[in-house]
């Protein structure tokens, strides 16, 4: 019995597919087919059943989900602790946050942290899903609301302002591009369908990017992160000078990589970038 095996078997319960796995572990799905026959010989059990299309543990498997499950909790926790002690301001860290974060904010500053460190390499997970830290799916984590739950270090780095912008020369417009689907929870989007609750988008998507472009060729008005339209000089804002909502930006840390020299670097460098931004950040003055 192999680690690699009794992984492939926790994905597909997580899953409930062979291919659901093979994504997840960024491998085909005759490997997680070969991997789940070779743990079951080994055995000498069923771990699943095939139930509406999904592939749901017996009860056999059940119980030894739930020590590879702990099994796989005992691991990364080594895993952290050796990242944890690791004092060179050297090697990866891998950070988790939204695209628009990281596209319109982090990336146009990172030279600055390159210079400083020069050894010290990012790994960008973009994406709106929640990275568990423990299963270290990342090193850090940004995200735009307070955490209610989980073993994290966690602080607070600024308000982030939206409001509302048009393309400069297309202030009357009255058409609208908004956020898709996916984000429909946000505050923003929330906002969006408050206030003018019989628009009729003539374009949604997730990406802020892309919003941004939209609405500089007069396609529509949008809710934009300030920090995003503020510093663009073919946008102008149309909601006044106050922010229309507001959101929080916070930095997630598990406890084990406290001692970790270059993810405390990124840490405070994040810290001090934060804080000297706070005004194009909150949207304010």
């Amino acid at each position: 019995m192999n680690w690699n095996d009794l992984r492939h078997v926790l994905a597909i319960a997580r899953t409930g597919t062979l291919s659901g796995a093979a994504r997840l572990l960024g491998v085909n799905q005759t490997t997680v087919t070969r991997r789940l026959l070779a743990l079951e010989a080994d055995l000498d059990v069923r771990l699943f059943d095939r139930m509406d299309g999904r592939l749901v543990a017996t009860k056999a498997g059940g119980a030894v989900l739930d020590r590879v499950a702990r099994l796989e909790q005992e691991i990364h926790a080594i895993e952290r602790t050796a990242a944890g002690l690791d004092a060179m301001l050297a090697g990866v860290v891998r950070v988790a946050s939204v695209e628009g974060l990281f596209t319109s904010y982090l990336v146009p500053r990172l030279g600055q942290f390159r210079r400083r460190y020069p050894n010290i390499r990012i790994e960008a997970v973009a994406g709106s899903q929640n990275i568990n830290l423990t299963r270290r799916e990342a090193d850090m984590a940004l995200r735009l609301a307070r955490p209610s739950e989980g073993a994290y270090v966690a602080r607070k780095l600024a308000d982030i302002g939206f409001a509302v912008y048009a393309g400069r020369g297309h202030g009357e417009v009255t058409d609208w591009v908004a956020y898709d689907e996916t984000l429909a929870q946000t505050p923003e989007h929330l906002w969006f369908r408050a206030h003018v609750p019989d628009a009729r988008p003539v374009l949604t998507t997730s990406s802020i990017p892309m919003l941004a472009s939209a609405a500089r060729t007069g396609l529509g008005r949008v809710v934009l992160p300030c920090y995003v339209g503020d510093t663009d000089s073919a946008l102008v804002r149309v909601s006044g000078p106050e922010p229309v909502v507001s959101r929080q930006v916070w930095m997630l840390t598990h406890p084990d990589l406290r001692a970790a020299a270059r993810v405390n670097a990124l840490a405070d460098w994040l810290v001090d970038r934060f804080v000297a931004d706070r005004a194009v950040l909150s949207g304010i003055g």
